[in-house]
This record gives C-alpha cells, sequence and structure tokens, in this order.
C-alpha cells in the first residue's frame, strides 16, 4: 500500500503580486463573483443616476437634477451597506481563521503592471 503525502494548510503567496494572481477554488470563486456582481450592480445604478443628475443641471433642468440626486442618496447608502457588509465578512473571516492580506511589505509598482506609474510617485506639493 502507497503511502499518501501529508496534508498542508493553506499555502501562502510570496507576494501581494502572486495573491492577486493566484486562482481561488471553485467555491470561492463562485461566493466572490456574486459578491461583486452585487457591488457592480450598485456601483452601476449609482454612476447613470449621478450622471444624468449632472447632465440635467447643465442642461437647466435644475429641479429634475436634485430629484436624481435624492436618488443618488438611496443608492450610495445601498452601496455603502454593501461595501460594509463585504469589509466586515473579511475581516470575522481573517480573525476566525487567523489570516491576513499579504499587504504587509511595501507596495511596489511592478506587483501591480496595470496601475499608472504615477500612482506611485511621492505627492509633489507647490509652494
Amino acid at each position: 500500500m502507497g503511502t499518501w503525502p501529508a496534508k498542508k494548510g493553506p499555502q501562502r503567496a510570496c507576494s501581494v503580486g502572486q495573491d492577486w494572481r493566484s486562482w481561488l477554488p471553485a467555491e470561492k470563486d463562485d461566493a466572490f463573483g456574486t459578491a461583486v456582481a452585487q457591488l457592480e450592480r450598485c456601483y452601476a445604478m449609482l454612476s447613470v443616476t449621478l450622471n444624468e443628475a449632472f447632465e440635467l443641471r447643465d442642461n437647466g433642468g435644475l429641479i429634475h437634477a436634485r430629484e436624481q440626486v435624492g436618488i443618488c442618496a438611496d443608492l450610495f447608502d445601498l452601496l455603502a451597506v454593501r461595501l460594509l457588509a463585504a469589509l466586515r465578512a473579511m475581516e470575522e473571516h481573517g480573525r476566525h481563521f487567523g489570516t491576513l492580506p499579504n499587504v504587509a511589505a511595501p507596495q511596489r509598482q511592478e506587483e501591480y503592471p496595470c496601475l499608472q506609474v504615477a500612482v506611485f510617485r511621492p505627492l509633489q506639493l507647490v509652494p
């Protein structure tokens, strides 16, 4: 009879970049996709409504623009509630499993190739 290799716990990636590029198991990927879809729907509704409010304002429709802004407030609240729920779930997961995001190391530009270089430059204040 052969021997089975010892079961290892979750492996931690060496860098933030490796964490971002690694695959999620199917079950976690489904949960992540559902959470992202909910956030994106909230954001899309907010974005469209806010753009309409700006367009109405620019075209002189201040009364209708104010109505849209009222709707935007509710949509901002909805998005905030969803974001807080996602953050709370991540915090609880970290506390329960003792895992922390892999962001302890200083951020390096090469780990975020999709971002513009300017994001990593120090802020230059004009005197």
